[in-house]
């Protein structure tokens, strides 16, 4: 059955989540974030929250000041606005380089990874390392990056007992997707590093160090540099490499 998109649902009684398509790509996502930053630069009063995901975005709203169909009015109005100067709005992209340590004690289950996909650990972190993934959306965890792009000789499958903890700044390979714990957690992915960046801090006005829409590198390092970049991050000297980036189009 043919969907024409964007389809409106409502989120309990307080939101509407509008579905762009119901496949994942750069090109939709790309729209998505324009549209998600549409909404918060001619942003009603109505509207208290924004959350842009794979292919959908989740808008909050004053159930008091507006109803559903209301909602669904306005938001429709807002994307065919956003619609006509799509095409003309560049996003700018950048690109983060994440240090990590791979295997050793970080990395409990880079062997796993090695063995079921017939791999030596040091093709596993040659593979992992040398791709650019794009951070397609934050969530489960405060600023814990979506990534797509894991090659298919990485596809993972979970671990059949997740952990109780998984330590804060372990990266994983979790099926056909990997990521960064950014605090401890449960958690079910393969460990085959650990990162000595603190990728989220409350402390700061803006905690999550890595946004959506941009693009992420991992960069493999030795126990030496884990321990002083480790330390300089506690003592907050420790600037995490970010630069830009334009992505090919296929």
């Amino acid at each position: 059955m043919k969907v024409d998109f964007p389809v409106f649902h409502p989120l309990g009684c307080s939101a509407v989540t509008i579905y762009f398509s119901d496949t994942i790509s750069v090109e939709i996502n790309d729209f998505i974030h324009i549209f998600a930053n549409f909404l918060r630069d001619n942003t009603e009063k109505y509207w208290t929250e924004i959350v842009p995901t794979y292919h959908s975005i989740t808008v909050f709203y004053q159930p008091t000041e507006l109803s559903y169909d209301e909602a669904v009015g306005r938001l429709n109005k807002n994307y065919h606005d956003c619609q006509k100067c799509y095409r003309q709005t560049e996003l700018d992209k950048r690109l983060y380089k994440i240090p990590v340590l791979y295997g050793k004690e970080f990395g409990l289950d880079i062997n796993r990874v090695a063995e079921l996909n017939n791999l030596t650990i040091e093709e596993v972190i040659s593979l992992h390392s040398s791709q650019i993934y794009r951070i397609f959306m934050i969530g489960f965890l405060p600023g814990f990056p979506y990534l797509g792009g894991l090659p298919s000789s990485l596809i993972t499958p979970r671990l059949m007992k997740p952990r109780r903890s998984v330590p804060e700044g372990s990266v994983g390979i979790g099926g056909n997707q990997t990521g960064v714990y950014p605090i401890s957690s449960p958690g079910g992915w393969n460990l085959i590093g650990r990162t000595p960046i603190k990728l989220f801090d409350q402390c700061l006005e803006n905690p999550i160090k890595l946004e959506a829409g941009h693009y992420l590198q991992f960069i493999p390092i030795e126990k030496d540099e884990f321990d002083d970049i480790q330390n300089r991050s506690k003592l907050g000297n420790y600037e995490m490499i970010c630069e830009e980036y334009v992505h090919e189009k296929n």
